[in-house]
């Protein structure tokens, strides 16, 4: 939204509309609300403001008082637009969304614990297939799936399509009505007349419909085609496969459509299909126009269709003189027939099915069918009408089957059967496990299992013992399962023997062993696994097996939406490799999801290496369980503001529903994720959410530009996430907060600079007495990294540098002020004396140069600005070696030194060359000195603890002004070290 001037005098106040956006926090509502207050949406003509006279036209100067933004969405206040519109992270805001936002609170990063990476190393490194146990090994030979029951039986059948199909040829008894009228007239007979008896046709045409929607019919076609010719005789039948297209009836001749031979006009026509009753209009049109064409040339037609009459179509089904061909007593529902069923079907079977027949239950026939077939992994045509026979007669008609090819729940449908998609099948087998006696009753939940048994105890024992395994864990370990139990525990513990044989083993082999245990797990519930034995083992092997990888969520309009992050390399060095059976680096780093082009505000990120998600609330011990994929899309609960869980194999991820900070006077979300600014005494600051999550801190050793203090790299997790200021402190902001400006470069929205580390504790002091609920600090060093990272390895956020000068490295030019580009369109009258120095090489040429105004360049992938460059800042940490307190060892939420040579200073200045301006370079000084390139920001919390009680003599730590000797000098951040320059 973007804000204007009313154009007409408000007739309610805006405490009246925010508390009618509160009672209905609809989309509708907020961009209604919105519109009163003279916002307008993305796209739509904002109302004009007129143009100050001391404004220049063409020069973009952000106010010294409110922070700019980027475009998104705001709770209470305005946003504006980012100066930076064509940065590498400019993503337009396609959609409007009402609050409550969403954030990151916490994480948990898992991948430390030995359960998950510490798998013992087995003494074989061999994959084995002939050492499954004998009971479970695949034997060779031909493999047997029973035939599933007809539609109709052919003793049922055969007298209807012999009425239908039928000649009439001279018998062998006599005709004697007939002789005795020819007698009585006195005819003279040439021969006995003989009575007629019908019989097969000499000949006869079938059309058999092959659509996709068909295939649980494609067997019983072929079945009765095969009896057709055993009774008219192999040459009398012809037999043609045809598909209806969106041009008409075409017959499929060797994958190539031709349109098909019309019989004879004594020659019958039998059509086993639909007639397109469960496809489009165009289809079925097609139909009725073929059935024209044969009735006008007297063909006699028949259809034999497997469609219930809730689907029947009486203009297809008249014209081609169409009978359903199954034929199962309905429920009674009422005593009247239906006018628009199959003209047998009235007054014959009596009342007609309902569409929707409720037993106990809301499900719909198609749901009632999925829920049944749900344990099973493979449900061939036959098994699926074996398993609706089970159900009462008429519950479930024929037309389910039809619907279940086409249905959002299954991944796959063909003749050889069908699968359900993963998180398909761990709901409806959900369903069947918990439904209650009185709609699932345990003796059908037997006959089930039976079925199941029956029909795949003749295939691979691979498939039944994982439907074995599958229904002691997802359905019930009491009920009897389709295979034996033994054999089944004995193939888990052998899979998770030869998995971890495998791991990190690129054969086929191991591929295809890989494979069936991922088909098997993924439709498992991962909660469920230690309710078998062997389970857990199996999914920890493939967890090994898999690379880890970064997701991001992103909240776009009502939904949340995961994508898969490009992954960052990580060195190689041993004391950052996890402890694996193989030793394969098994850590990923990727950037915030803020580099995702699209819709939508990023919110959070997760760390997984096998491909599912559990996502429940943080009260709930289940929740529901879907596969990581690009694009998975999750509707954001309304249960209004709570904390919810993601939760993968690598991490847990707790999301928390916020609509405004207590000390905020607006708060929002855009491309970077969400914001919130504070007011102090007039002036407006705005905070960044950083969300919590992992880093590796320092520099590798062959970063260009590194100094020896920057390793060893260590891995630092913060648990949980903290609000910091977007941009370094102002002039205006310390003005009105501290009531003087000590700083060189004077401008209102330039960062304050010649202020001391004992300056900034007593601004942060003051601050937080002006508003006590902030709680402002300093922040650790790790903080800052972390901060100004957001979540990339390289030297700057955007890149590794190529420093071509000691002012010069292209990449800064765009993201921050260094001495290589500080002095660019200078706009003050007074500044520090470029030309006269020693400074060769400089990215561009400039008189003079200094700070500059905050917010100017681009922002990081978290919206923080000038974290490199422009002034350095101050840390609460005492400056320490790496390897004392860290050692290369991981840490989570580190807490800063209190022994140490300084106070910490990060981020480089302008005054700095290319190489100090990483997010690496450390610093250090006297916290009693202050300089023209040094400046602060702050974060929210209380001040972190300490890792060591300080000594005595440092007592002065909370803001004393007396430093300790020790601490009266500083190393700058070039090297060898050399004074500050004042």
């Amino acid at each position: 939204m973007r804000g204007g001037a009313s154009q007409c005098r408000a007739r309610v106040g805006r405490a009246d509309l925010v508390r009618a956006l509160d009672a209905d926090p609809s989309e509708a509502t907020f961009v209604s609300v919105a519109k009163l207050l003279g916002y307008s949406q993305e796209g739509e003509a904002a109302p004009t403001k007129p143009q100050k006279q001391e404004d220049k036209p063409g020069r973009k100067r952000p106010n010294a008082s409110v922070p700019s933004a980027n475009v998104g969405r705001s709770v209470e206040g305005s946003t504006e637009e980012s100066p930076q519109e064509t940065d590498d992270l400019t993503v337009p805001m396609t959609q409007v969304v009402p609050p409550p936002f969403w954030r990151m609170e916490r994480i948990t990063l898992l991948d430390n614990d030995p359960n998950v990476w510490n798998v013992p190393k087995r003494k074989t490194a061999e994959i084995n297939i002939d050492s499954a146990p004998e009971s479970t090994r695949v034997h060779q030979g031909a493999f047997r799936v029973p035939a599933g029951p007809p539609l109709r039986a052919w003793s049922r059948l055969w007298p209807e399509l012999r009425d239908e199909l039928c000649s009439h040829v001279a018998g062998r008894e006599v005709d004697l009505p007939h002789l005795t009228r020819a007698w009585a007239r006195g005819d003279t007979l040439g021969r006995i007349p003989l009575l007629r008896r019908r019989v097969w046709a000499p000949r006869v045409a079938v059309w058999l419909d092959v659509s996709a929607r068909l295939v649980p019919f494609w067997e019983d076609q072929l079945d009765l085609c095969k009896r057709l010719s055993d009774v008219c005789g192999y040459t009398a039948l012809s037999a043609t496969v045809v598909k209806a297209t969106g041009q008409g009836v075409h017959a499929l001749n060797n994958g190539h459509t031709c349109e098909p031979t019309l019989p004879a006009g004594d020659v019958p026509l039998l059509v086993l299909g639909d007639l397109g009753m469960y496809a489009s209009n165009v289809e079925r049109h097609n139909w009725e126009d073929v059935g024209k064409q044969l009735r006008a040339r007297g063909t006699k037609t028949r259809a034999l269709v497997p469609v219930p009459p809730r689907c029947w179509n009486n203009s297809v089904g008249d014209l081609w003189s169409a009978r359903p061909w199954e034929r199962i007593r309905p429920v009674v529902q009422n005593a009247e027939s239906d006018t628009n069923a199959p003209p047998d079907n009235r007054g014959k079977q009596g009342p007609l099915l309902a569409e929707h027949v409720q037993t106990g239950t809301e499900l719909s026939p198609v749901e009632k069918l999925l829920r049944l077939m749900a344990p099973a992994a493979l449900v061939e045509p036959g098994l699926l009408r074996a398993l609706r026979r089970l159900l009462p007669a008429g519950e479930v008609d024929v037309g389910a089957e039809a619907e279940m090819t086409g249905h959002p729940d299954v991944r796959a449908a063909d003749a050889t059967g069908l699968v359900l998609h993963a998180e398909a099948a761990i709901r409806w087998r959900k369903a069947f496990a918990e439904a209650p006696e009185t709609d699932l009753s345990t003796h059908l939940k037997e006959r089930v299992s039976r079925v199941i048994e029956a029909f795949h105890s003749g295939l691979p024992p691979e498939l039944i013992d994982g439907e074995t395994l599958t229904w002691m864990a997802a359905i019930s370990p009491h009920l009897s399962p389709p295979g034996d139990k033994e054999k089944a525990l004995q193939r888990a513990e052998w899979l998770g023997d030869q998995l971890e044989s495998a791991i990190g083993d690129p054969r086929q082999a191991a591929a295809d062993l890989r494979s069936y245990a991922s088909a098997l797990m993924q439709s498992l519930p991962a909660s469920r696994d230690a309710t078998v034995s062997g389970l857990t083992r199996v999914r920890r092997a493939l967890t090994l097996s898999c690379d880890p990888h970064w997701w991001g969520i992103r909240q776009v309009g009502p939904n949340l939406v995961f994508a898969r992050l490009p992954d960052g390399k990580v060195p190689e060095t041993n004391h950052l490799e996890n402890p694996s059976p193989t030793g394969i680096q098994k850590r990923a780093v990727a950037a915030w999801p803020s580099q995702l082009k699209g819709p939508g505000s990023p919110i959070a990120w997760l760390y997984a290496a096998w491909p599912e998600v559990v996502w429940k609330r943080s009260d709930k011990t289940e929740g529901q369980q879907l596969i990581l994929k690009d694009g998975l899309t999750l509707p954001i609960p309304r249960e209004g503001e709570g904390e919810w869980i993601v939760q993968t194999d690598l991490s847990i991820v707790t999301l928390g529903a916020r609509r405004r900070e207590s000390w905020a006077v607006a708060t929002g979300c855009d491309r970077y994720g969400a914001w919130a600014d504070a007011e102090v005494k007039g002036v407006r600051v705005r905070f960044r959410w950083i969300p919590p999550g992992r880093f590796l801190m320092g520099s590798p050793d062959a970063e260009e530009g590194r100094y020896h203090n920057e390793g060893p790299r260590h891995w630092v997790t913060w648990t949980e996430g903290r609000w910091m200021m977007d941009a370094p402190v102002t002039q205006a902001l310390w003005q009105a907060v501290m009531g003087n400006n000590p700083s060189r470069f004077e401008s209102a929205n330039r960062p304050v600079e010649q202020v001391s580390w004992n300056h900034c504790l007593e601004f942060a002091a003051k601050m937080s007495q002006e508003r006590p609920e902030l709680e402002l600090r300093l922040p650790t060093e790790a903080e800052w990294e972390y901060a100004c990272r957001a979540g990339t390895l390289t030297a700057t956020w955007k890149g590794d540098l190529e420093i071509l000068g000691g002012q010069n490295a292209p990449i800064l030019g765009s993201i921050a002020w260094y001495s290589g580009n500080c002095g660019e369109d200078w706009d003050l009258t007074y500044g520090r004396d470029m030309p006269g120095r020693a400074w060769k090489g400089r990215q561009l040429a400039f008189a003079k140069g200094g700070t500059r105004e905050v917010r100017l360049k681009e922002a990081n992938p978290w919206g923080l600005y000038d974290m490199l460059g422009n002034v350095g800042e101050w840390c609460f940490d005492w400056f320490a070696e790496y390897d004392e307190p860290y050692k290369g060892a991981d840490v989570n939420d580190p807490l800063p030194p209190q022994v140490g040579t300084g106070r910490v200073l990060r981020g480089g200045s302008w005054d700095d060359g290319a190489r100090n301006a990483r997010a690496a370079t450390r610093g250090v000084s006297d916290p009693a000195r202050a300089y023209n390139d040094v400046g602060f920001r702050l974060v929210r919390g209380a001040r972190p603890a300490s890792r060591s009680k300080p000594p005595a003599e440092r007592s002065h730590v909370a803001g004393a002004a007396n430093p300790p000797a020790e601490a009266s000098q500083k190393s700058t951040l070039t090297e060898p070290a050399r004074p500050k320059k004042t």
